[in-house]
């Protein structure tokens, strides 16, 4: 059965990145149709359940 789920709250941000790393992301965000921030969000969801993981993480 479809639920709706409640909003997250979210918060703007400016991040500097090498000119390389945002290159190679907007190609994947052009070439998948995804946005640039879902992108950096799902990388760093990802980045911080490995580090959790392997105990890298308090």
């Amino acid at each position: 059965m479809f639920e709706l789920q409640p909003k997250e709250t979210t918060s703007n941000i400016t991040l500097r990145f090498p000119d390389e790393l945002l290159d190679k992301i907007r190609e994947i965000s052009h070439s998948s149709g995804t946005s640039i921030s879902q992108i950096v969000f799902q990388a760093c969801q990802y980045a911080l359940s490995s580090m959790q993981k392997r105990g890298d993480n308090p």
